[in-house]
């Protein structure tokens, strides 16, 4: 039996990181993935 995933907040410097990397991604299933982990934390994908 597999364990439920553990959801963990996270911190600011990796929301930087992500909304960074979203910046530099092309369009395409990679850039949705990112933005909607952003949007799920709470931050803006730009």
């Amino acid at each position: 039996m597999s364990r439920p995933k553990e959801a963990q907040p996270l911190e600011a410097t990796a929301l930087q990181a992500f909304e960074a990397l979203h910046a530099n991604l092309r369009p395409g299933p990679l850039a949705d993935a990112v933005a909607r982990l952003l949007v799920h934390h709470g931050a803006t994908p730009k």
